[in-house]
């Protein structure tokens, strides 16, 4: 715990509502920044958007995957893989220290709880900036799952219509990845854009009971760092991918 008493202006155990039903890449990420804004964190938004230059917190949600490549030592803070058949997951098994790719997502969400209150000038701002952006990474159920590198190696055709293709429209058919439709397949098949999905959760699921009754996904979520994607990956994977 850091000693210099000032308050914190982003908290981790603050979960959004919207938080468990984004995703992460550029589908999702944004939108969980916008349900990061002020009406959702409101202790917290003034001093979180002056870190980032008054922006949006939706403006550098996706900028912890920018800068991925060229900073492989926080490849390893996207995820955690846990096993299937393990019942819970274990620091010592699933989040060992990789030299060059780093930690797991649910040491360096640990770590970041510590510098968003510690750090200072840029750093503090880059822990903000990784922060919002992993937040969204633990709520996508395939970002906890060890087999099939997370769903990445199991192939999918995504053929839907959403919103983005009416009754007259033939839709196109996507050939991608388990995780790829899960992250932002599925959300640019139902809507034009990130903004337009966070409109439809907050004019529907999230004004019902179930958004805010004890032990649904999203009080759980909030409560413990970590959602297993066994079931998502058992329900949804083609017959021959799970052997």
């Amino acid at each position: 715990m850091c000693a210099s008493g000032k308050r914190p202006w982003l908290g981790l155990n603050g979960c959004g509502n919207c938080a468990a039903t984004l995703t992460d890449g550029d589908g999702g990420e944004p939108g969980l920044g916008d349900c990061s804004a002020p009406k959702y964190w409101p202790t917290s938004s003034e001093g979180a958007l002056g870190a980032v230059g008054g922006h949006s917190l939706a403006s550098v949600a996706s900028w912890a995957d920018d800068v991925r490549d060229a900073r492989p030592e926080t490849s390893n803070w996207h995820f955690v893989d846990i096993p299937l058949a393990a019942p819970k997951y274990d620091a010592a098994r699933d989040c060992k220290n990789d030299p060059k790719y780093g930690f797991c997502i649910v040491a360096e969400l640990d770590r970041l709880r510590h510098e968003l209150r510690c750090a200072t000038g840029n750093d503090q701002v880059e822990a903000l900036k990784f922060a919002v952006h992993f937040v969204g990474d633990i709520h996508q159920p395939l970002h906890t799952v060890l087999e099939d590198k997370g769903g990445n190696d199991i192939a999918v055709d995504l053929l839907m219509r959403g919103f983005t293709c009416g009754r007259t429209c033939e839709p196109s058919e996507i050939a991608t990845n388990f995780h790829a439709a899960w992250d932002f397949g599925l959300i640019e098949k139902i809507v034009w854009d990130w903004g337009a999905y966070v409109d439809r959760l907050e004019d529907g699921w999230l004004k019902s009971a179930e958004a805010t009754r004890p032990g649904t996904p999203v009080s759980a979520a909030c409560a413990e760092p970590l959602v297993s994607g066994g079931a998502v990956v058992r329900a949804g994977a083609p017959p021959d991918a799970c052997g």
